[in-house]
Formats: C-alpha cells, sequence, structure tokens
C-alpha cells in the first residue's frame, strides 16, 4: 500500500498541480492519512481509497471533507493517469455526492485548479455547478457548488 500511495502521490499531474496538501514524501503521506482517519472518526465522512475490482489494485482516492474546517463540505478526488478517462472518478465522485445528499444538511463544494478541465468535467457531470473562485490553501481555485435536497435544510 505504501508505494502505491506514494507512487500516486509523485505523478507528474499531482506534482503539478500545485495543491500542496497532494505532494507529499513519505512522512506527510502518513500524516495526510492521520488527519484523514481522524476526520472520519469525528465526522463519520473522509476521503477513502479508490479499489480497482479486477486487480484490487490502490488507484486514487474520493471523498468528502470539511473544507478549511468548516461549515462547506469538500468533494475531492485524485487518481493515477494510467486510469484517467475510464470513468472511475466520475463513478467513485458520484457516489460520494449521492451520500451526501441523503446524510448531509452542509453545502458540498469542490474546488479545482482552473487549468484541469478534465475534473471540472466530471464535477458538471455529476451536477455541480461553477460559482466563480474561491481562496484556499494561498492559492485561487475554481469553486463548484451543489447543495443537498431540500428535506434536509430543516
Amino acid at each position: 500500500m505504501r508505494s502505491a500511495c506514494e507512487s500516486l502521490r509523485r505523478s507528474p499531474l499531482i506534482a503539478s498541480s500545485r495543491d500542496d496538501r497532494l505532494t507529499c514524501d513519505h512522512g506527510r503521506s502518513l500524516a495526510r492519512l492521520g488527519s484523514l482517519i481522524d476526520h472520519q472518526q469525528r465526522h463519520g465522512f473522509s476521503k477513502w481509497a479508490v479499489i480497482e475490482k479486477a486487480t484490487g489494485g490502490l488507484i486514487g482516492d474520493c471523498g468528502l471533507q470539511y473544507l478549511d474546517g468548516g461549515p462547506d463540505i469538500e468533494l475531492g478526488f485524485h487518481l493515477a493517469r494510467g486510469y484517467w478517462g475510464q470513468g472511475y472518478a466520475t463513478e467513485a465522485a458520484r457516489a460520494c455526492l449521492a451520500w451526501a445528499r441523503a446524510e448531509r444538511a452542509e453545502r458540498v463544494v469542490a474546488i479545482v485548479d482552473p487549468a484541469n478541465q478534465r475534473s471540472t468535467r466530471v464535477l458538471r457531470r455529476i451536477g455541480m455547478s461553477p460559482a466563480g473562485t474561491a481562496s484556499y490553501f494561498g492559492r485561487e481555485w475554481l469553486l463548484l457548488v451543489t447543495r443537498p435536497q431540500a428535506s434536509l435544510a430543516g
């Protein structure tokens, strides 16, 4: 598992994403994993491994976490380059968004590098809409939003 995680995080896409949350060495990878486990324990949701059924191999991650401490929940995903364009991101992101709509009242958002058209298309395909830009983690991102079903708002 360690080598799969590290190879995903060292992929050219991740390394060029300018998202410091993703580019990290083994020590920072372990710290990030600990943070995700803590988020899951405290809130009941987090980012999860994306596993290819045919091989059982780790191909990325997808899930939900509070964006910069909340109140919005961020939907995010990262896949190893060899798995792009095969529907994995759409399938995983759609499942996570469906869960959030059924179980959470918070707004679900996604932040994307403005140059990352592939991820933007995935998020639009699952029903998210562009809502301008937002500043997080020291840089500007394209912001996409959706809200859970109205029946949960009360």
